[in-house]
């Protein structure tokens, strides 16, 4: 059971979860055909599903630890199961993206890698603390190691939900880490110096 001093957090999340969630629907309701139509790039859509499952992941997992006498691990080995299949299959739908649909500019796709690797971290340990706490439910320390999960399930959601903006990925996280930057186009950097005379600043597009 969940000691009466979590209930303040868990209530917090829940608000904050349901918030999160009504912001996405409203940002994908402003261009819905660019996220699930018939024309829109599968990579939105795998964003915006993985940002779904995420805040979802946490508004229940928040709600069921709001109730009196229950196991929390109850509701968390039934939320992250689903939440670690659904992963799955956006990583494994991510992998079978067609080239002309991918993010142009990148020389190696690294959609599936955060889709797959960082979901499964973090619903694979909120599985794992589920399991002990239906094992010792007055042990706190598992209830703890739940809260900081659902902190990074929501960093987790809301850097997707940011993506799915097309806000740039830069500052501190770039710099942590480099791959997630935009890479130039194959071949850009070998064909533009051929392109100028010297003391020429600018490429020419001559015949």
């Amino acid at each position: 059971m969940v000691p009466t001093s979590f209930q303040p957090f868990f209530t917090a999340s829940a608000g904050a979860a349901a918030a999160l969630i009504g912001l996405l629907f409203v940002a994908v309701s402003v261009r819905p055909e660019a996220v699930f139509g018939e024309t829109a790039r599968s990579g939105n859509t795998l964003v915006a599903s993985a940002s779904f499952t995420a805040l979802l992941n946490a508004f229940f997992v928040s709600l069921g630890a709001l109730i009196p006498g229950v196991n929390l691990g109850t509701f968390v080995i039934v939320v992250s199961p689903i939440a670690l299949l659904n992963s799955l299959v956006l990583g494994i739908d991510a992998l079978r993206r067609p080239r002309a649909d991918r993010e142009p500019g990148r020389v190696i796709e690294v959609q599936p890698v955060g889709l797959v690797l960082v979901a499964l971290a973090l619903y694979g340990y909120e599985l794992i603390n589920a399991v002990a706490l239906l094992r010792t439910p007055h042990d706190v320390s598992w209830v703890y190691n739940v809260t900081g999960t659902l902190l990074g399930v929501y960093v987790y959601g809301v850097l997707r939900t940011w993506q799915l903006l097309g806000g740039r990925r830069r500052g501190v996280l770039s710099l942590v880490v480099p791959w997630i930057q935009r890479s130039p186009v194959r071949g850009e950097a070998a064909i533009a110096p051929a392109t100028r005379a010297p003391g020429d600043t600018a490429p020419r597009t001559g015949a």
